[in-house]
């Protein structure tokens, strides 16, 4: 009804895993918290999904602001 074209929407649940599912059209003027972004482009974030893909292959899942948290939780 072109209420996106009016109001910023905020969806906190929102991941780039969702994203791959949804159109760039109903994405248009979303925007989402994230602890991690699988697209950050730094030199460090390159480096640490090189060396997952090595371990856990091309199939391995998508990386998330959940994986965050899981990752998060082993570690403590």
């Amino acid at each position: 009804m072109g209420l996106r074209d009016r109001c910023i929407t905020l969806a906190p649940a929102l991941e780039e895993s969702m994203l791959t599912y949804i159109s760039d059209e109903a994405a248009r003027g979303l925007h989402s918290v994230s602890g991690y972004l699988q697209g950050l482009q730094t030199e460090s974030n390159a480096s640490f999904l090189r060396r997952y893909q090595a371990q856990f292959g091309p199939w391995a899942p998508p990386l998330s602001t959940l994986s965050e948290s899981v990752f998060e939780a082993v570690h403590i």
